[in-house]
């Protein structure tokens, strides 16, 4: 069973789950909900989500990725 629904569109559940690898990343990256990059977490979050990337695992380490290779914006 995939970690997420593969409908294309989030439930519930899966915004959750979502939320928590946005968080976890946050932490793990020392950045605070509100702050620019953190806005760019969230919205590359939901841009691998709707592109139909379900497993969690791989979407962790895609924004992991993401957030080695993003610059800071000024």
């Amino acid at each position: 069973m995939p970690d997420f629904s593969s409908k294309g569109i989030a439930s519930p559940r899966d915004l959750r789950r979502l939320r928590e690898i946005y968080d976890e990343l946050c932490a793990e990256y020392r950045l605070m909900p509100g702050d620019e990059k953190a806005e760019d977490l969230a919205s590359a979050t939901m841009n691998l989500f709707s592109r139909g990337v379900v497993d969690e695992n791989e979407i962790r380490e895609r924004l992991r990725q993401f957030l080695s290779q993003k610059p800071l914006r000024n």
